[in-house]
């Protein structure tokens, strides 16, 4: 018996011998067979081949696995300039000379060292364990409430933490496994879907179907890290085309796991929370499935561009649509025609809200395919033109100015860069016509004329504002196929409310017979001729002042109110109160610098970090701005009794349209440019003597020379000029007078 075991023992040993053996010299020659009969190694025919990105790096990684030379865990601690110094090296070495070849296996060879970093990373995070001490880790931990629940605060440690689906009152004690991890792809979940992520902690909190939200969400962050570890996460991040991952992709393929598992459990609806281990296992199961038949790339991507389009569209039917709809409200209280006319613009707003929603989903086409894309607007205002000629001499007819010479802001989809600027045009010309309205009916209808003026202004405004938020640089076209879903029916019935339908198209039939039936009243007034005075009250002696003295000591009967001219017909400049409602602004987009509306403000200094930067100055009044460093230009725009105080300008100093104005240079300028500007001292240093100054519509402006005992002597630039004609041109000099 003991023979016969140790003849099993020696044959198993033989056997494991045979086989380490086997892998360990079959491998390379079947290289050498393959550089036998091709000519090439194994990595270059894998390189040469016409395959999937994902197929060709997953390929490569097997290849360098088998190399005894390549060291993974020291090549995550690389740079990017040391990975291509590595490439270059195995590419000469494998006689990788083809140049389309050197590229593809540098972009391997970073996919596979970036997977490699993105887990270290990953591991680097979930081993910082919360601290309950720390105040860094308990601002966090606020973080995540605040964003649950805004409306209430909290301490590290409370009971109301309960309802966040942690197990007890001290949160801390759960993050053990999964470290700060967990914490940061809860924080990311509820920062990037704030809507998302309220509706699931909503349904978590089901009495009969409900889950713990945030242990759920810190088992997620532990099947994420699990897809990552065992590398089943691998072809997703090389089918990507950026050569460097990030721990926001992670975030992502996390929110992407956290909104399968809450729509699984909404269609199963287990009765208890014991449920979760099958229902994580079921999801699991789903995700790997996609990872092998479908490309979940895809998947994750749709999901995604599906939850910004849900959140731009939830956002214009809040914020604009919602101003746009109020506007009936007011104008049906003055006249139905009002009530009519606000029918119009609701329904651009309506037409203009489905083309966003196309959009959304399709290609971005050509400019000239653009204009039919948004077709029903130009329909729209096509078949109200006729009516704003029709409406010259109708009451209400700066109403229909305001609202019809507004529609075009509703086609700023066709402008391909800067939207804003133009719906701010339409704008100003809808408030040429607002400014009528509230001269002429300033208290009529109990002041609802000036609410339905605010009413539309606000529309277009926050119309202005969405733009801004989400395509100020213009539309954003996807390319995503139309009618392609993101989400299942299932999906559909538990995520998103069906939005309520659009307001059926304005009645035109009823704006045009309203129209006609006032005009046939006046021209039947007309046509009666002499006889309509006879409609007219007899005007009795008691009634007459020469005849009845009482009527001379009673109360005198007011005079009406005349309203003043329209704005566009006074020559009166815009209220101070005006100006002062305006937000101070100091900022710095790119390299320009934006100082506007400030007003007493003694105090402000701007620090240039590069001389390519400009600065524009506009309506300060009664200022000191002090620059340092070295800038490009500086423009100073309707300003007043402002002082401005520089060290080097490269090019040149702009004042338009300002007043009583205090430049110092302190360096060099090279060109000073004046223009109905009235009163200005420009101090100049040494090193600004040969600065050329254009002047145009300018008086008061005077130059400040430095001397050598350290003061200055005052020059004036000329303003008056004498020209004469020499026989060949016209010469001018300044007028002895200037």
């Amino acid at each position: 018996m003991e023979l016969l075991c140790q003849a099993l023992r020696w044959t198993a040993d033989a056997a494991f011998q045979i086989f380490y053996y086997a892998t360990k010299f079959v491998h390379p020659l079947l290289g050498f067979i393959t550089y036998w009969f091709t000519g090439k190694n194994e990595l270059q025919v894998v390189l040469e081949k016409n395959i999937p990105r994902q197929d060709r790096v997953l390929q490569v990684e097997a290849i360098l696995r088998k190399w005894k030379a390549f060291d993974f865990e020291n090549m995550s601690k690389c740079s990017l300039a040391e990975i291509y110094e590595i490439a270059s090296t195995l590419c000469y070495e494998n006689n990788l000379h083809n140049r389309k070849l050197k590229i593809r296996f540098k972009y391997c060879l970073e996919k596979i060292i970036g997977y490699e970093k993105l887990l270290k990373n990953v591991e680097d995070v979930r081993k910082i364990h919360y601290n309950p001490y720390d105040k860094a880790h308990e601002k966090q931990l606020l973080k995540l409430f605040s964003l649950l629940k805004p409306e209430s605060q909290i301490s590290a440690v409370d009971q109301r933490w309960v309802e966040l689906g942690f197990q007890g009152k001290d949160p801390s004690t759960d993050f053990r496994g999964m470290g700060l991890l967990g914490l940061q792809q809860l924080i990311y979940l509820c920062e990037t879907e704030r809507q998302k992520s309220l509706a699931m902690l909503s349904r978590s909190l089901n009495p009969r179907h409900g889950y713990p939200f945030a242990i759920v969400g810190i088992n997620m962050s532990f099947l994420t890290r699990e897809l990552l570890l065992e590398g089943h996460l691998k072809s997703f991040f090389y089918a990507k085309s950026r050569c460097h991952l990030s721990m926001q992709e992670l975030h992502d393929v996390y929110r992407y796991c956290f909104y399968r598992f809450d729509q699984l459990w909404a269609i199963n609806k287990p009765e208890n929370e014991m449920a979760f281990g099958e229902i994580r296992a079921q999801l699991k199961a789903d995700l790997l499935s996609e990872l092998r038949e479908v490309d979940l790339g895809n998947r994750i991507k749709q999901f995604l561009e599906a939850e910004k389009m849900s959140d731009v569209l939830e956002v214009y039917d809040s914020e604009v649509m919602a101003n746009a709809a109020a506007l009936y409200d007011i104008a049906v209280k003055i006249d139905p025609f009002l009530a009519e006319l606000s029918c119009v613009g609701e329904r651009g707003f309506c037409l203009l809200k489905d083309c966003i929603e196309n959009g959304l989903k399709m290609e971005k086409p050509d400019e000239d395919v653009v204009a039919q894309h948004l077709y029903h607007i130009f329909n729209l205002m096509d078949s109200f033109r006729h009516v704003k000629r029709r409406t010259i001499c109708h009451r209400y007819f700066n109403h229909v100015c305001t609202i019809l010479d507004s529609l075009p802001a509703l086609t700023w989809m066709s402008v391909a860069s800067n939207p804003v600027a133009f719906i701010q045009d339409v704008i100003e010309i809808a408030t040429f016509y607002t400014n009528r309205i509230l001269k002429e009916f300033p208290q009529k209808e109990n002041g609802l004329h000036v609410q339905f003026v605010e009413q539309w202004l606000k529309a277009l405004e926050s119309l202005k504002a969405f733009v801004q938020k989400y395509y100020a640089d213009g539309f954003t076209w996807k390319n995503v196929t139309p009618g392609l879903s993101t989400c299942d029916a299932t999906d559909v019935e538990l995520f998103d409310k069906p939005l309520p339908p659009p307001p059926p198209p304005a009645n035109l039939s009823r704006l045009e017979k309203s129209v006609e039936d006032m005009h046939q009243k006046l021209f039947a007034q007309i046509n009666k001729g002499l006889d309509i005075t006879k409609g007219l009250r007899k005007v009795t002696p008691d009634m007459q002042m020469h005849k009845n003295p009482t009527l001379r000591t009673a109360t005198p009967v007011c005079k009406p109110t005349v309203a003043a001219k329209p704005a566009h017909l006074t020559k009166n400049l815009p209220s101070a109160k005006q100006d002062t409602t305006r937000t101070p602004v100091l900022t710095c987009d790119d390299k320009k610098w934006f100082i506007e509306n400030h007003v007493n403000n003694k105090d402000i200094k701007i620090e240039i970090t590069d001389m390519k930067q400009v600065m524009y100055i506009y309506r300060c009044e009664n200022c000191v701005i002090v620059v340092k460093g070295k800038l490009n230009s500086i423009a100073l725009d309707s300003c007043k009794k402002t002082s401005l105080v520089f060290d080097n300008i490269v090019s040149s100093l702009e004042i338009i349209n300002c007043q009583k104005m205090q430049i110092q240079t302190m360096g060099t300028m090279p060109t000073l440019v004046l223009q109905k500007t009235d009163g200005c001292m420009v101090y100049l240093s040494k090193e600004a003597l040969n600065c050329e100054v254009v002047t145009s519509k300018t008086s008061e402006v005077n130059l400040l020379i430095p001397t050598e005992d350290g003061e200055y002597e005052e020059r004036c630039v000329p303003e008056q000029f004498k020209t004469v004609w020499n026989g060949t041109a016209l010469k001018t000099t300044p007028s002895e007078i200037a």
